[in-house]
């Protein structure tokens, strides 16, 4: 995060890829072409966020919560927000951290978000 206020973008996607390994060329090319202060301005403001709620256990929605098996930043907080929440569900997409979840295969995921979606209240 820190080279990409001097060195743009391509420094930020090379931190990003020491980490989970090169990028596909496609979604490579769409992280280049992302502004790199924003991105920044995105994280910096989800880990200042902190909880989206202090008693999860009262909301009365569908929930569908879908985190990386290996990402060690999320994962507890995920779980724990999927036990809270009444009939959430959970989805761990095994084999991958956070940073490859953009280059994983889904598939696994699709089923899960079908079923929320068409799940009636």
């Amino acid at each position: 995060m820190a080279a990409s206020k001097e060195l743009g973008i391509e420094a930020l996607i090379l931190g990003f890829e020491a980490i989970a390994g090169r990028y596909p060329d496609a979604v490579r090319a769409a992280y280049l072409a992302c502004d790199a202060a924003a991105m920044r301005a995105a994280w910096d403001a989800a880990i200042a966020e902190g909880d989206v709620s202090e008693d999860l256990g009262s909301w009365h929605t569908r929930c569908l919560i879908c985190v990386a098996a290996d990402d060690v930043d999320f994962f507890d907080q995920a779980r724990r927000a999927a036990d809270e929440i009444p009939d959430a569900e959970f989805v761990s997409i095994e084999g991958i951290d956070h940073l490859g979840v953009d280059t994983a295969r889904v598939d696994p995921v699709l089923p899960a978000v079908l079923r929320t979606l068409r799940t009636p209240d």
